[in-house]
């Protein structure tokens, strides 16, 4: 049976999992950052660096956020070299933050007469017998094991050796298997005082942990004595520590009432002793009133220091011990006179310990006596603990050592009240001495200071939440004045420290805590220095207040530096290397020099800055720097024009009425009302009826200033031109609407302005204008009215020529109106009107031109065979051309047959055509041969083409071509005029109608193109031919023909010596083959292009040719050959200096989304240049945003 598989993990319960991780994770992160572990900070950060901003992932974040961007070329290399420093600056820091090498360890317990200023133990109690305790010990043990005793006291000095007491004397005494007792040595530190307890009576007495870890105090006494089965007495040593580190009342009271509820149980055999400094009994009324219990004498023992006679005897055992020579006489003297207390006549046993300790530890035996001579050499009593002292610590032979161990004693002492600091670990020292001494240096220090040699501080195992660790304590507190002498100079710091804390508190206090009187950086990074040494005082909380709100303004401040500088940075960086900031750039760049440039470059950077979207900045940049109206105008337009290309119609409305408030500030009637017909144009497109409809309106009131004021003569007419021209305008956009009832409305009152107009010819303008209008609106009925009175004006005078009266004219244009309302009846009619005007006319050249115009009228009815007759009227005249006037020559005759052959073109390919380009082929072959024969030759091959003749078409061609080395005696044959014919013969090839037969052509003019003495020439020509080739592919649809003309202008243009038009044809024939998906032959030919274009000499042409490769290569996607290319031209383009090349290669760049190597691009380039490329980029990066931009451009290219 499979064993049922795990349940799913809940949702919620893995999101707390997982937020306590990340919790935990940033935790840690926070440790190192506060205890300064700069080393796994720094490995810290070359890891994120390697696995999330390596090469790979970096590329990968790139192009998911920014496609259209590469990483730099150096970033790799940089990457590298940055994980590389920071690894060997880990190192570096490892070496200098690890810590020297401990001492050896020694046997801290080793049992001796001389323990300096550390106390005798438990092991130590046979030789402490001997040291003059024993009435003292017998009397306390007497008292504790008193059937009565439950709680008594052990006081007395600092040194006078009350710890060594209760672990060498009590403790053994009270331990022992046999006895009726059995005792527990309890030390109070830091620690909160249960713990401590239960501590102890854990490892002394061997008790479960888990039994005792949450018990309370009664809980762990009775628990302790069903363990030993006999009555516990507990020895609470240095239980001053209680009150030192508990300084509130409320931080006492917990544990004062548990000893309450220990003494209120009568019941339970436990005894307390505690041991506490005489200095500090005073305190105990606390405890005494909690447990409402007074001392009888049995209960308070006073541990006295040694009488001189004591102090003999102890040192005689202490030299007797440790071998030592020993003078009786001089001692007792010595005891008597040098180490008694001047006011009780008593010896601390720590004096005596020193002074033993510093005679044992002599090199020279003669010193190793207590005796006179020794003595003397030693230096006396007086002063003898900082002697001691200093002479411990000359051993620190360098001096940041000797300094580090005084602050470690410092650290340990608490200067208030002259006591212990408590235990401390090496971590909390570290963190207590942080800006005084380094952490490695706080570590050696402790070490030294525990040796046995030295054993200034003590070593104990201590307990704290990450578990058991060593801590360290000051040996004694018989030390602490000596240690406070020695250390003068370093409390001379902590003085100014702790009186600039004193002054700063009243100001700051006494000023409503205002902000101006907190620390400086400087003021508080002196009390930094000094926080082990500072005394708080009364005054504790407001200095704490102090000190927290002068590092809060300090963190704010260094905060908003650092966000300044984070920005400066991101700033920096996003201008530099993201495209968004690198068009900023370009804005900019494009902004400052406008007030120096001409006025159409002012507008035509507007334009580039409102099709951006900046349209505010585009007006502004207008009203700053263009007075000229024309450029005002032409702004407003292209601004009106691009408006219905923005995706967001808002702002194309805002533009608009932009462009209208602007458009009221011009002083031109025409141009202001041309502005607005644009205006209304857009606005039609936006289908924003109403507002078109104002503007036309407001067009037309415009329009009516227009001549309104006759001044005569060329400027009534020319008035009289530029209303013509706004109605007419002012009609066409009233198509734009959208909306019939309000075109009619447009319409109506512009026809009203017709008869304002003073010359006929604009009077019939606008009213073709208005007849179209009206049939685009399927009201053929008024259309054909306003065509009615269009004639009528027309035909009004008679004048033996039409092109005086332009009543021909006139016919011809009504005609191709009525064709286009769909009324061809009438359109033939006026057509023969037209006729009979042109079979009027004297003039065979006039009559010629009247002929072909009403033919190819005619043909644009679909009526050929009348167009087709009328052709042959035409061409029996042309023929004559030569021969009935001086003026005309063979050349005229040519052009008479090049447009008979234009107007037989779109005709159907009936026999009376082709019997007309048959008479036409004829009569050009027995001309003189020039470059026009040339050109009627290629229009009668076209005319076949379209005629779907494409034999014939290719015939005509091949025979122009093979006439074509007859123009080398020629003076027109040569030069641009040679290169000239063959590319018209290439073009004509385009339009034969087969692929194979316009193949043909071609291959063959590559060939005599190669015969060519001009390079440049032969470079047009083979470029043309690869041109022509994409169109057979492209149009006829045959990409084999193509290909094969691509080879053979390949293998024509291998034979030349030009590099630089050599590089060209290959360039255009790569572009050629990119267009006939063949990237893979396109990027062969363009490499070899551009080997060939790098060994251009002239650094200019050399510039040109790499920039248009380095566009192809974009179109390819090989964006990084590009931009090594582009970099070249950029190299060769700074040497020449020519400002062309500088701008088509920055707009180079900007094809490729290079946007930051624009302006590297245009460094030098002239003003005037750069303003032109730096909007043309700017257009471009428009265009990228908004397609539609593209594509208006390429309208306006057509």
């Amino acid at each position: 049976m499979s064993n049922p598989s795990p349940a799913p993990v809940p949702p919620t319960d893995a999101i707390k999992e997982t937020t306590e991780k990340l919790a935990a994770f940033v935790q840690w992160i926070a440790q190192l950052i506060q205890s300064r572990s700069w080393f796994t900070i720094l490995l810290l950060l070359d890891v994120v660096l390697l696995f999330a901003a390596n090469p790979g992932v970096a590329t990968k974040l790139l192009t998911t956020f920014f496609p259209q961007q590469t990483l730099p070329e150096q970033y790799p290399g940089l990457f590298w070299l940055t994980l590389g420093l920071i690894f060997v600056v880990a190192l570096v820091v490892a070496v200098r933050t690890m810590p020297q090498p401990a001492a050896d360890a020694t046997d801290f317990t080793e049992r001796k007469a001389i323990k300096g200023l550390r106390p005798f133990s438990a092991e130590d109690a046979e030789i402490f017998a001997q040291l003059q305790r024993n009435r003292s010990l017998k009397e306390c043990l007497e008292s504790i094991t008193s059937s009565t005793f439950r709680f008594g006291i052990l006081m007395g000095e600092s040194g006078s050796g009350k710890t060594s007491f209760l672990q060498a004397g009590l403790l053994p005494k009270l331990s022992t298997s046999q006895g009726a007792h059995r005792a527990v040595y309890v030390k109070f530190a830091d620690r909160p005082p249960i713990d401590t307890i239960r501590s102890a009576l854990s490892e002394q007495l061997k008790l479960p942990k888990e039994k005792v870890a949450t018990a309370d105090l009664l809980t762990l006494l009775n628990i302790a004595t069903e363990a030993i089965a006999k009555p516990l007495i507990l020895l609470f040593d240095q239980f001053e520590q209680f009150f030192v580190h508990h300084k509130h009342r409320s931080d006492r009271q917990p544990f004062i009432q548990a000893l309450t509820d220990w003494y209120g149980t009568e019941t339970l055999a436990v005894k307390i002793v505690v041991c506490i400094r005489g200095d500090m009994c005073d305190r105990l009324v606390e405890l005494h009133q909690a447990l409402g219990y007074s001392l009888g004498p049995q209960e308070v023992f006073r541990l006295e220091k040694f009488t001189p006679t004591e102090a003999a005897k102890v040192l005689r055992v202490i030299a007797d011990t440790e071998d030592l020579q020993f003078d009786d006489r001089f001692v007792a003297e010595l005891a008597e006179q040098e180490l008694a207390n001047r006011e009780d006549g008593l010896i601390s046993p720590v004096d005596l310990q020193i002074l033993a300790w510093m005679i044992q530890r002599q090199t020279v035996e003669e010193l190793r006596a207590f005796n006179r001579t020794a003595f003397q050499k030693f230096g006396g009593v007086e002063g003898l603990m900082t002697r001691f002292l200093e002479r411990t610590l000359d051993a620190r032979m360098i001096k940041a050592q000797r300094e580090a161990a005084v602050k470690v004693l410092l650290a340990l002492t608490d200067l208030e009240r002259n006591a212990r600091a408590g235990v401390l670990t090496i971590t909390e020292l570290q963190t207590k001495l942080q800006n005084t001494v380094k952490p490695e240096e706080v570590e050696e220090a402790a070490s030294w200071l525990a040796r046995s040699d030295v054993r200034l501080i003590t070593p104990l195992e201590h307990t704290t939440s990450t578990g058991d660790t060593t801590g360290y304590e000051l040996a004694h507190e018989r030390i602490i004045p000596a240690l406070m002498r020695l250390a003068g100079q370093e409390l001379k710091a902590a003085d100014r420290a702790n009186q600039l804390l004193d002054r700063r508190v009243n100001e700051w206090l006494g000023n409503q805590r205002n902000s101006r009187y907190l620390l400086t950086w400087r003021e508080l990074w002196m009390v930094r220095l000094q926080k082990p040494y500072l005394v708080w005082g009364a005054q504790h909380r407001q200095k704490a207040q102090l000190l927290h709100q002068s590092y809060r303004r300090i963190y704010q401040s260094a905060t908003a530096v650092a966000l300044v500088t984070l920005l400066t940075i991101a700033s920096s960086g996003w201008l530099l290397y993201i495209p968004q900031g690198q068009i900023q750039r370009v804005r900019w760049e494009l902004a400052s020099p406008l007030h120096r440039v001409e006025d159409e470059q002012v507008a035509e950077a507007a334009i580039a800055f409102a099709k951006d979207e900046r349209w505010r900045h585009a007006f502004d940049i207008v009203k700053k720097h263009i007075s000229d109206p024309d450029a005002n105008v032409q702004f407003l337009s292209d601004a009106a024009t691009a408006s219905p290309k923005f995706a967001n119609s808002n702002i194309a409305k805002q533009i608009l009425t932009a462009a209208f408030q602007v458009s009221q500030t011009l002083e031109d009637p025409f141009d202001q009302a041309e502005t607005l017909s644009a205006i209304a144009a857009a606005s039609g497109q936006l289908k924003d009826t109403d507002a078109a409809r104002q503007m036309l309106k407001k067009a037309l009131e415009t329009a009516r200033t227009l001549g309104s004021t006759s001044v005569g003569g060329d400027a009534d007419e020319e008035s009289s031109d530029d209303k013509s021209e706004t109605l007419i305008a002012i009609v066409q956009a009233s198509s734009q609407l959208g909306d019939l009832v309000s075109i009619r409305e447009i319409l109506t009152a512009t026809s009203h302005e017709i008869q304002s107009l003073k010359d006929p010819s604009n009077q019939f303008d606008v009213l073709n204008t208005v007849a179209i209008a009206y049939g685009q609106l399927g009201d053929i009925d008024t259309a054909k009215q306003f065509l009615t009175d269009a004639l009528r004006i027309q035909t009004a005078e008679s004048t033996s020529s039409p092109y005086e009266s332009d009543r021909f004219d006139a016919l011809i244009t009504i005609a191709g109106t009525y064709k286009q309302l769909g009324d061809t009846d009438t359109a033939s009619q006026l057509l023969a009107d037209a006729f009979q005007i042109a079979q009027a006319l004297d003039d065979p050249s006039d009559k010629f031109d009247a002929l072909i115009t009403v033919a190819t009228a005619y043909g644009q009815l679909g009526d050929a065979d009348t167009a087709s007759q009328l052709l042959a009227d035409a061409f029996q005249i042309a023929q004559t051309l030569d021969n009935s006037s001086d003026e005309w020559g063979a050349g005229d005759k040519l052009d008479a047959l090049s447009e008979i052959v234009d107007a037989v073109s779109p005709l159907e390919g009936t026999d009376a055509t082709k019997n007309i380009l048959t008479s036409v082929w004829q009569v050009a072959q027995g001309l003189e041969t020039s470059a026009d024969q040339f050109d009627v030759f290629i229009d009668i091959a076209t005319a076949y083409g379209q005629l779907e003749e494409p034999d014939t078409a290719r015939q005509i061609l091949e025979a122009a071509l093979q006439a074509f080395p007859k123009l080398e005696e020629s003076s027109e044959g040569w030069g641009s005029g040679g290169s000239n014919s063959l590319i018209n013969i290439v073009e004509g090839s385009e339009n034969i109608g087969s692929a194979i037969a316009a193949r043909d052509v071609l291959i063959n003019v590559s060939r005599v193109a190669q015969t060519l003495e001009d390079a440049s020439d032969q470079s047009d020509v083979l470029s043309a031919i690869a041109k022509a080739a994409e169109r057979l592919d492209r149009q006829l649809k045959d990409t084999t023909a193509a290909r094969d003309v691509l080879t053979e202008v390949l293998q024509s243009v291998s034979m030349s010596q030009n590099s630089a038009h050599k590089s060209y044809v290959m360039y255009v024939v790569a572009s050629v083959y990119l267009q006939l998906q063949d990237p893979d032959t396109a990027k062969q030919v363009l490499t070899d292009a551009l080997q060939i274009a790098q060994t251009i000499e002239d650094d200019s042409t050399k510039s040109d040719a790499l920039s248009t490769m380095a566009s192809l290569y974009g179109q390819l996607e090989d964006t990084d050959t590009a931009r090594q290319v582009l970099a070249q031209a950029l190299e060769s383009a700074e040497i020449s200096g020519e400002p062309q090349s500088l701008s088509s290669i920055a707009v180079a760049y900007a094809n490729l989304g290079d946007w930051g190597e624009v302006l590297r691009a245009l460094r030098r380039c002239r003003e005037e240049e750069r303003v032109q490329a730096l909007t043309e980029v700017l257009t471009l990066w428009a265009e990228k945003r908004n397609p539609m931009l593209r594509e208006l451009r390429e309208e306006e290219e057509e």
